[in-house]
Formats: structure tokens, C-alpha cells, sequence
């Protein structure tokens, strides 16, 4: 198999249906299977080969989308960029993953010694003297991507992903979610990011319309959007469904013709998902997942009212469970360390055999998704915090994730970030990080935790923030908070 095979597919079956939507430039499945041979055959020309590895760094665009599908057309590895980043840092992603190549705009700086290819107008020119039929060569174990996470840790590390993990991970949405078929998906998120190519992937695999919107938007774009392409799927990352919340609409539902909201990639606090499903978006979903692995938990709109505080249920196609220190699972409702295996898990990272750099690891077919949770006896998977988040005062672990939800079920409170600080007394003590409204006082908010938390788990601090530095997926980069 080949990620490319559906495409194809569907070029034969509806040539005419459209695929990719960029502005006013349709392109069908058929002219999209013949861009993905020609494009594919270009890159060899160019003398890129199969197993080697090149980088995409390129605005968010339908040369983004067909670039990777004539990658993985052709066998060649999958490495996303980032091309708002500055040339030193593409320099150093191509340096560490040992890219051939990497695909730029055509206004892009000079990468020195890296070998670039331009995407410009000759490229384009170029492609004419291409075949456009050449069918896609049976990869299935080779590696198609390596996505790309920095986590919070500030380094990259690249989860390699196989033509075939994608396709489990691909049955593993379609069994949540269910096969929606048919859908217009208008794509918002970043296409370097695993969730913004992922579920660009996931419409395509099943013949929908991909709409792709440039992701640099307010909140009053991306509504006016949704109408004018009469899109009915939509993933988005918490930060933008704060955006939303915070609209002074007369309209609710926001989307009434939206057939799935998803959101994912960074944490929310359950009263808001309750806000989201209330006055966004009915049919609500919430994924965990991580780039090395897909889909591991999700909850439906169904489970909302019940278990809003929890990242769904685990995945029937994993074997999900927490262990202690030792690796030994635990019971229902004891926490430990999430861990997960089974089909669509990447096997390694790249570059980083020896795994001694994240808490999250990749180890005897199981992966430590670095995260502190607990699992109900019906399923549903808690999550605390990160492991390498854990604050040990006077002996006594703190959670932050415990203490930030508590934080945000506060009227005032939009967004909160708990971590550690030294003491030469108890070790760390808990520092709270938020962001109010109104007239919020530091001395309030300490109040305010003194009556919903344990002694140990009330910061000693509270620092008030016009925002929190977060990546461009929205989660916290709790490294760049002030000390």
C-alpha cells in the first residue's frame, strides 16, 4: 500500500469531486492524482530517491499538500517545516534529520550549505514535461513522515510514521468519529503540524473536499469562512476556540451546520468544552493524541455532561493502561504513567536511539506518552499533568494540571499555567501563571485556591500575564514562563 493509493482511487471513481479548494483555485481528484505523479516524478528528477528524506517548508497552500503526497508517491520521507521559522532553525532541522533536500517559497533566504529547491514558476513550468500517470510504488512499511514535536522541551524530535501506521491510524479516527464521507473540511491548522496534515489526510483518504484557508486568521474570519465554503468539519486548537467563546454572537449554535468541531493538540479545562458544545458546536469532539501514535482517547459529545473533565475513552484498538515506577500496571482510578501500544505506533524516534532526552518514550513496543493520568473502570482516561511537569513539595507530589483546572473553573480566570520553583526548604513550591479579566487581584486568586485545594497544592505565587507563551499548536511552553 501507499498513502497515495485512495487518491488514486478516487481519481478513477469521482475525477470531477473536488480535492483541494485554495482561494479561487479548485484542483479535482483527477488533476490532483496527475500534480501528485508529475510532482513525484520531478523530485526524482532532481535526484531524490526513494528512502531519502526531504524537508517541505512552505506556506500552508495546495503546493504544501501535493508536495507531501508526491513524496509519499514516490518513497521519499516526509520531513514538515515550519516556514514562518528563521533560516537558522530550517538549517538545523534539516541538519538533524538528514534531509536531501528542502522545498522553499520563492522569496525564501538563502540556506547557505543546505540544498534547496525553489517552488516557483519555472518549478511549475517544469512539471508539463512530467508523466502524469504514473501509479504509486508499495511502500507500506517504508516511512512516510517523521512528525515533528518539540513538545515542551524546546528540542525536535521526529516520530517516524510507516505508510501502513497512517492507515491504522486512519481506521482508528473512522472508528470514533465514524466515516465521514461526503464532508467539506476547511483546513486552518498549521500543514507542518501533525494534527493540521494529519486530518488534511484523513479527508482526502476518504475522497472529501479539503478547503485549504491560510492559518494566520481572527476569530470573525474563520466564521465567515465557514460560511462562504460551506464547510461542515473543522479541527481546531483550543487557543482558537477561546477566540470564539469570547465573540459577542447572537447566534447559537456559532456553526449550526457544522457536522463535527473537533479540537486537540493542547489541554482544555472542562468547563469550557461544556461552553463549546453549548454554544459552538453540538456534535463535539475532543482527541488525545500525539504525533507518535494518532488517536489514543477521544470523547464524544455524548460523554460530555459525564465526563467533560477527562480526555475521553481509550481507544479500542490500543492497549491503553498506567503503570508505577516499575512498569507494573496499575487498577482503575490509581495514577501512574500513561502508556500505550498496538497497530499505527511509530516505532522510534529518529535520531534519537537512545531516548534519554524526553519523557515520553518509545520502549519494548510501548509508548510513554510522558504523561501522569488515571483510568476509570469505564474507559475514560484523566490526565493530571506531564511527568516532567511534577512539582515534589516537602516530599508530597503536586500535580499542576490539578491545580491549573481549578484555576479556570474561576469566572475570571481565561487561561493558568502551574509550575515549579525552587525552595531550600521543601524542594519546589507551585507557582501559578494566569491570565484575568476584570480587577482579578493575586491576593483574590490565593484566596480563591485556599478553598478549593489541598494546603500543599495553593501556589506560594501568583503572577498575572497579559498571555502565556505557547507553541503555534497552542500548547503552554512552561520553560519560557518568568522565573
Amino acid at each position: 500500500m501507499n498513502l497515495c493509493d485512495s487518491i488514486f482511487q478516487s481519481a478513477r471513481h469521482q475525477p470531477d469531486h473536488p480535492a483541494l479548494i485554495e482561494d479561487t483555485r479548485i484542483i479535482s481528484y483527477r488533476e490532483l492524482a496527475e500534480l501528485t505523479s508529475r510532482w513525484s516524478s520531478a523530485l526524482q528528477a532532481e535526484g531524490l530517491q526513494p528512502g531519502d528524506r526531504a524537508g517541505i517548508c512552505l506556506r500552508d497552500s495546495a503546493d504544501f499538500v501535493i508536495a507531501m503526497l508526491a513524496c509519499a508517491h514516490a518513497g521519499i520521507t516526509i520531513v514538515p517545516m515550519d516556514w514562518r521559522a528563521p533560516a537558522e532553525e530550517v538549517i538545523r532541522l534539516a541538519g538533524d534529520f538528514g534531509t536531501a533536500a528542502v522545498l522553499r517559497e520563492p522569496n525564501a533566504v538563502s540556506l547557505a550549505t543546505i540544498r534547496t529547491l525553489i517552488i516557483n514558476e519555472q518549478w511549475q513550468q517544469g512539471l508539463e514535461a512530467q508523466p502524469k500517470n504514473i501509479p504509486p510504488a508499495t511502500l507500506a512499511e517504508a516511512p512516510l513522515i517523521l512528525n515533528l514535536t518539540s513538545g515542551t522541551t524546546g528540542k525536535a524530535k521526529g516520530a517516524v510514521v510507516s505508510h501502513q501506521d497512517y492507515q491504522y491510524r486512519l481506521e482508528r479516527s473512522i472508528e470514533s468519529l465514524g466515516d465521514y464521507r461526503g464532508c467539506r473540511y476547511l483546513s486552518v491548522l498549521p500543514l507542518c503540524f501533525g494534527g493540521g496534515s494529519g486530518f488534511m489526510l484523513y479527508h482526502l483518504s476518504l475522497g472529501n473536499t479539503v478547503i485549504v484557508y491560510p492559518t494566520l486568521f481572527s476569530a470573525q474570519e474563520l466564521v465567515a469562512a465557514v460560511r462562504e465554503y460551506r464547510a461542515d468539519f473543522l479541527f481546531l486548537v483550543p487557543t482558537v476556540l477561546r477566540w470564539l467563546l469570547d465573540l459577542d454572537s447572537p447566534t447559537r449554535p456559532l456553526f449550526p451546520d457544522l457536522r463535527v468541531l473537533l479540537t486537540g493538540t493542547a489541554p482544555i479545562s472542562a468547563a469550557e468544552k461544556v461552553a463549546v458544545a453549548d454554544r459552538l458546536c453540538p456534535n463535539y469532539w475532543e482527541f488525545f493524541s500525539t504525533s507518535a501514535t494518532g488517536r489514543i482517547a477521544s470523547l464524544s459529545a455524548a460523554d460530555m455532561d459525564t465526563h467533560a473533565g477527562s480526555v475521553g475513552q481509550a481507544s479500542e484498538r490500543l492497549n491503553v493502561e498506567v503503570v508505577d515506577k516499575h512498569d507494573q500496571p496499575l487498577p482503575a482510578g490509581e495514577s501512574g504513567r500513561l502508556r500505550c501500544r498496538g497497530p499505527g505506533i511509530s516505532a522510534a524516534y529518529f535520531g534519537d536511539p537512545d531516548q534519554t532526552n524526553f519523557s515520553d518514550k518509545i520502549l519494548d513496543g510501548w509508548y510513554y506518552t510522558g504523561d501522569i493520568a488515571h483510568i476509570t473502570d469505564d474507559g475514560f482516561v484523566y490526565v493530571a499533568g506531564r511527568a516532567d511537569d511534577m512539582i515534589i513539595r516537602g516530599g508530597e507530589n503536586i500535580h499542576p494540571g490539578v491545580v491549573e483546572n481549578v484555576l479556570l473553573q474561576h469566572p475570571q480566570i481565561g487561561e493558568a499555567a502551574v509550575k515549579g520553583r525552587a525552595s531550600r526548604l521543601l524542594g519546589q513550591e507551585p507557582v501559578a501563571y494566569v491570565v484575568v479579566s476584570g480587577q482579578l487581584t493575586e491576593a483574590e486568586i490565593l484566596t480563591y485556591c485556599r478553598d478549593k485545594l489541598r494546603p500543599n497544592q495553593v501556589p506560594v505565587d501568583v503572577r498575572l500575564l497579559p498571555g502565556l507563551p505557547k507553541t503555534a499548536a497552542g500548547k503552554v511552553q512552561k520553560r519560557k514562563l518568568p522565573d
